[in-house]
């Protein structure tokens, strides 16, 4: 039995035909010998045609090396049939290897098996043939083509690839560190690809040539380890390699167009309806039955094109997927039940189905224990991941047509700005696009040659497991004390954070820097403080303006009377201007910041300071409880170093001990409370530092050389604590730690506190230090340099706590909590309100001069305003009902307010506060409105808050950003605040400060409808929609692979070159599933997990391309000539229609659509601006003169009135209103389209008066 190569050698040229290679050759033929028919004689090539070979192989592979476009270098195992013809010339790309690769290759098979069918010589037949060894050495029984071709076709694949795979290894061995760098990584960049191309193709082997094909893996193996060693060496420096050739292909070329209708009928049903394989089968099948008895219907027979149509339909759901290419290959990881450490699958020696390990082998931390959670529930991942590789999307997504020259003119519109614009309108105007350097130095954009550029946005959101609607845990953001992020310090704190030993020490260093590590900060040019965005539709729409609605003006329901108002989270008696805190990347180690302190400012270190776990020794204990004792405090004291929680419970629990001993049970009930609620940890080690235990377990416990928490509970130790402080010891008043006398037992030995800290005169308190001009600023500098982490925290904490309302008779309460903060946090307090006491003082001196100053300010809760909620909630609801607006508008429910009305989406909060809150606010409380209550004068302040936050949200969403629009954005949300502050004292949120960064991102990312969330959220309740069996790690598979089918599938449809019937067979799917929004029907009800911006689906058309002719109308629309017009225009032909696509929407006459959409705002005179004045109408009439003549309108303005309203208060702001009379002209004007604003809503205020909302979003 000859070789694959020989028998390569022995054939004789012949030129390759890809058509004949179209189908696989036919095997079933065996031709029988005879004198006429003489079997071919297969000859061993000789030694220099091997050589000659050889060579030919090496020239192939070295003209693609050198020649590739993308560097996607494709191994061949091809060779020439021929031994005497020269090595021909190649293309030089590698997809004429590839292609001169794959025709040999099945040409010689076919040219071989057709050979070998013939009837063997007897030589062959005879009994000595069988006895003759193979090059392998293996004695063949019998002939193997003779019983399997299949099999034979297989050994001469699989021995092609074993030669291929020992030349890479060859070429490999033969690679030295004597070669120049650029050789040695493109040698390697060669192995690397073919190695990968002959793994593919081993992957497809059957098991009759199992043992072969191990062969081959073990050569790749070997191939794989030694590339491995080169490149700790000589890493990868090359550009990212994507082969995506498969996708390049259209299944409908060149087939008949009942073949493609028979393709959309079973996709549409296996894709969109969600048919399965048997149901998706069968309607092939039936079409195929009904194709051919449709076409011999009256006893005809078919003719060659239609038996073609009906064979190039498939049997299977199955193969037309697979034709189409609609699947993704996916990567199944396994994914940890507790810790989610994800696991890629191994197939090892060759196996067909993935291989994971049995339990989890994470460690969070080097310190930590594995995870050892099993990851495998019967054999397979009990969760799983499905990973689609981002390479192999991006492979397919510019494999698209048209989207690589969208990329391109994306660049070199940024490109073609000399500056940055300061009008942000499209993505191209942000400061981001312009600046991002690349990794050469370079800009990214600007500066990248003839390279290809693409920028991404990485969106993540999570879906509730089924049925649960628990949030997460909350606590405080401490958002009065953001500061500017510092990247440098973030990255710093996420390296650390990374390296940390253990999970304390990363919580101490999540708490100082606020982050953690990720992925992200191996990129070497990400900048969180940039790049890391804040979304304008949750931020604005979704929690500024809901929580507005609901929480602050009340308006959930407030007709009920089972409802609770909602409180705000932190109550305010007064606000003062506090200087916040230093920015975190200026603070110091605790050390440096308690020696600074003390140099500063002369504070008087308290033995509590610096020796909060020192160790108090009892001369009474005998040697072996001392002993044990000793062991134990000392394992304890590093537990609770280690722990800045438990080290803060010390501190708060000795501050509790050292204050006044309770009298009362309403005091004792206090103290134990507070003890209690700390963690056990630190609540053992001032128990044990005390040597004071439970009488029941005292002897056990005293000679334990460790406590757990089975032997004494959180609840026994506390009682100890409180009996301590009521019973044992002398002082009734307060002390200073640890200065106190037991009652029955010597004092503690307290080496490490050197004198008796004097106690302040609670009626003499310490003169406070005068501060000139400047002065006070210079200390507070000073300080600031001197502080620690927790000492900022600390700051924060006091400036609340000082501004809490308090009652007479709970100063002692906040006397302890002043205490619990540390001595930098109160003296810079102290200094900031000019309270600093003068000479040498302690931290109870600070206390008392914070004390003075606190009941010198109000003490009771500032009010909020009064409000009618229920009022206005009838009113709001009494403008939805009652406003026209156009179709393209999602109007909210009109019973918003009540649980009838179900969860309104960011959209529905956006359309609110552009159109209804801000009529019902100004026509209710709003002084001169036609229907203003009677207390409508002593609510300025609360109209002027709203419409601030109106405003902000309506000029955020306006589609071109200039450089005042974005000020005023920033202007109107301050102004915002500050009304809050004064009409609702404490309803401020950190959103508030989120939403001012929306400002940054106006400047670095162009304006915000070019980077919120609306579009990920529709993405997001498309998939949620996706028919699921709601398994965990089963539905979000289907969710995948659904979704990608469907986008493959409708991308297939829009093709530019589709055939015209493929184009109406996309319509009609655009139709029967709602992908047609550029009509003005009102859009279908938004569903209950998506927040879809309808307004911004639709169609959208500039209003200049359509007065300039650019957009057609179309021919449905157009109608007859009115007699009004007829009469106005004369006998000139022109031609009328009954709606035309706007800016947003379409704009229609009435009578022919929604009548929101004939009404409209334009200007008189001129094109319309934005900001400008304009004047009310409606369209009556639409038309142009000829077909090369503009769109012109008729147009019967409002009529004027001369009664004061205050709807135009806020044009200035963004808010564009006016009020009508409620009448229309009767004469008709003509204007020009580029004349009109946009639409407009129209609200009947009253019978004779209308209110006019401009809503052009432009």
């Amino acid at each position: 039995m000859t070789s694959y190569r020989d028998l390569l050698g022995s054939l004789k040229d012949e030129p390759s035909k890809l058509s004949s290679l179209s189908s696989p050759p036919d095997l079933s033929s065996k031709s029988t010998s005879s004198p006429d028919n003489p079997k071919p004689k297969l000859h061993r090539p000789s030694a220099s045609a091997a050589s000659d070979l050889r060579l030919k192989y090496q020239t192939l592979s070295r003209h693609a090396d050198e020649a590739s476009n993308y560097d996607m270098r494709v191994m061949a195992a091809a060779i020439s049939s021929s031994v005497q013809s020269a090595t021909p010339q190649l293309p030089s790309i590698e997809s004429s290897l590839q292609n001169f690769q794959t025709e040999i290759t099945k040409q010689t098979v076919k040219s071989m098996l057709s050979a070998s069918a013939a009837v063997p010589s007897i030589e062959e037949n005879s009994l000595e043939s069988l006895l003759v060894a193979d090059r392998l050495g293996r004695l063949q029984f019998g002939d193997p083509r003779k019983r399997n071709t299949k099999v034979m076709r297989a050994l001469m694949s699989v021995s092609s690839l074993h030669d291929a795979a020992s030349d890479l290894k060859t070429r490999l061995d033969d690679l030295s560190r004597t070669q120049t760098t650029a050789e040695i990584q493109s040698i390697l960049c060669a192995v690397e690809d073919g190695s990968e191309t002959l793994r593919r193709e081993i992957a497809s082997s059957t098991a009759a040539v199992s043992v072969k094909a191990k062969e081959v893996r073990g050569v790749l193996d070997s191939i794989e380890q030694s590339v491995q060693l080169w490149r700790r060496e000589y890493p990868d420096t090359a550009p990212v390699k994507i082969d995506n050739r498969k996708c390049f292909f259209d299944p409908g070329q060149d087939k008949n167009s009942p073949t493609i209708i028979a393709y959309c009928i079973a996709l549409v049903a296996r894709v969109f309806e969600r048919t399965a394989q048997r149901g998706a089968t069968f309607i092939l099948k039936m079409i195929k039955i009904f194709g051919y008895t449709l076409a011999t219907l009256g006893g005809r027979n078919l003719n060659t094109d239609q038996e073609i149509a009906l064979a190039e339909i498939p049997e299977s759901i199955e193969r037309l997927e697979k034709k189409f290419n609609l699947d993704v290959d996916c990567v199944p990881y396994a994914v940890c039940p507790k810790c989610s450490k994800t696991y890629a699958p191994s197939f090892p020696n060759g196996a067909s189905h993935p291989v994971y390990p049995p339990i989890c082998l994470e460690r969070q931390t080097p310190s930590e224990e594995p995870c050892s959670t099993s990851l495998l529930s019967y054999g397979k991942p009990a969760k799983i991941f499905e990973y689609y590789p981002f390479f192999d999307w991006f492979g397919k997504f510019i494999s698209l047509p048209g989207i690589e020259e969208y990329g391109d003119k994306f660049c070199e519109a940024v490109e073609s700005h000399q500056n940055v614009p300061n009008k942000k309108v499209d993505q191209t105007d942000g400061c981001f696009v312009h600046e991002f350097p690349g990794a050469d130095a370079q800009l990214f954009i600007v500066d990248r040659g003839s390279e290809g550029r693409w920028l991404f946005t990485l969106n993540a959101d999570f879906f509730n497991a089924e049925g649960n609607r628990i949030r997460g845990k909350k606590s405080s953001t401490d958002y009065e004390e953001w500061k500017s992020a510092d990247d440098a310090f973030l990255r710093k704190g996420a390296e650390l954070w990374r390296d940390a030993p253990d999970i304390k020490k990363r919580k101490i260093l999540e708490d100082i820097f606020g982050t953690r590590a990720s992925e992200f900060w191996r990129l070497p040019y990400w900048k969180a403080s940039i790049q890391l965005g804040i979304d304008p539709m949750h931020t604005m729409f979704l929690i500024l303006l809901q929580r507005y609605f609901r929480d602050i003006l009340g308006l959930d329901n407030p007709d009920d009377p089972k409802r609770t108002p909602k409180k705000p989270k932190f109550k305010f008696a007064f606000y003062y201007d506090f200087t916040p805190p230093p920015p975190l990347s200026s603070l110091v180690n605790q050390e440096d910041a308690t020696r600074l302190r003390t140099s500063i400012i002369g504070y008087d270190s308290q033995p509590i300071d610096d020796n909060l776990l020192s160790l108090l020794e009892w001369p009474h204990l005998s040697m072996e409880h001392s002993a044990y004792r000793w062991a134990r405090l000392q394992s304890l004291q590093v537990q609770v170093a280690n722990d800045s929680r438990a080290q803060q419970a010390v501190l708060d629990i000795l501050n509790d001990l050292s204050e006044r001993a309770p009298t009362t049970e309403a005091q004792r009930h206090q103290l134990y409370s507070r003890i209690q609620r700390h963690k056990w940890s630190a609540i053992l080690y001032v128990c044990d530092n005390l040597a004071i235990f439970p009488n029941a377990s005292g002897p056990d416990l005293r000679n334990s050389s460790q406590i757990t928490q089975k032997d004494v509970t959180k609840r026994e130790l506390s009682n100890i604590l409180l009996h301590w402080r009521t019973n044992e010891i002398k002082e009734e008043y307060s002390f200073i730690w640890p200065f106190f006398t037991p009652s029955d037992i010597p004092p503690p030995i307290i080496p490490w506190a050197t004198h008796h800290a004097s106690i302040p005169d609670q009626d003499n308190h310490p003169t406070y230090r005068k501060f000139s001009p400047g002065e006070r600023l210079s200390l507070l500098k000073e300080l600031a340099a001197s502080m620690s982490y927790h000492s900022a925290s600390h700051v924060g904490n006091l400036h609340r706590l000082l501004q809490k309302p308090m009652a007479q008779d709970h100063k002692d309460d906040l006397r302890k909590a002043l205490k619990q903060s540390n001595a930098d946090a109160l003296a810079y307090v102290c200094a900031d309100i000019e309270r600093l006491p003068v000479n040498k003082f302690n931290k109870d001196h600070l206390v008392d001069q914070l004390m003075t100053w606190r009941m010198s300010k109000p003490l009771e809760q500032m009010p909020s305003i009064e409000l009618d909620s229920s009022g206005l909630l009838h009113r709001i609801q009494q403008v939805i009902r009652e406003a026209v607006t156009p179709a393209w508008v999602t109007n909210p429910p009109p019973n918003v307010g009540l649980a009838q009305a179900g969860t309104l989406k960011a959209e529905h909060w956006r359309t609110l506060f552009s159109i209804h809150v801000p009529l019902a606010v100004l026509s209710l409380w709003k002084e001169h409105s036609p229907s203003a209550s009677p207390d409508a004068s002593s609510m300025t302040s609360l109209v002027d808050t709203t419409m601030y936050l109106a405003c902000a949200s309506i000029v955020m969403a306006k589609r071109t950003l200039s450089v005042e629009r974005r000020n005023l954005y920033r202007h109107l949300l301050r102004l915002h605040i500050l009304g809050l502050k004064q009409d609702f004292p404490g309803w401020i949120f950190p959103t508030h400060h989120l939403a001012f960064h929306i400002f940054d991102g106006m400047n670095n990312f162009s304006g915000v409808r070019n980077w919120w969330l609306f579009p990920f959220e529709n993405l997001i309740g498309k998939l949620q929609r996706i028919p699921t069996n709601h398994i965990a790690g089963q539905f979000e598979h289907t969710m995948l692979h659904s979704f990608c089918k469907g986008a493959s599938f409708r991308q297939w449809l829009l093709r530019e070159n589709s055939p015209p019937i493929l184009k109406y067979c996309q319509q009609l799917l655009d139709k029967a599933y709602n992908y047609d929004r550029g009509s003005s029907t009102p859009p279908p009800p938004v569903a209950q997990d998506d927040d879809i911006d309808e307004s911004e689906v639709l169609t959208t058309v500039n209003a200049e391309l359509v007065a300039s002719n650019f957009v057609q109308p179309d021919s449905k629309y157009k109608i007859l000539p009115s007699p009004t017009l007829t009469r106005m225009l004369g006998t000139e032909p022109f031609e009328c229609f009954s709606r035309i696509p706007g800016s947003k929407g379409d704009y229609t006459i009435p009578g022919k659509g929604a009548i929101g959409n004939s009404n409209v705002c334009f200007q008189a005179q001129g094109n319309y601006r934005p900001g400008q004045r304009w004047l009310a109408g409606q369209i009556r009439h639409i038309f142009r003169q000829t077909k090369s003549s503009p769109i012109q309108v008729g147009i019967c303005r409002s009529m004027p009135t001369s009664t004061p309203h205050p709807f135009s208060d806020y044009w200035a702001n963004g808010f564009e209103a006016d009020i009508v009379a409620s009448k229309f002209s009767n004469s008709l004007e003509i204007i020009n389209f580029s004349q009109i604003a946009g639409h407009s809503a129209r609200w009947s205020i009253s019978d004779d008066l209308v209110v006019v909302v401009n809503l052009c979003s432009d």
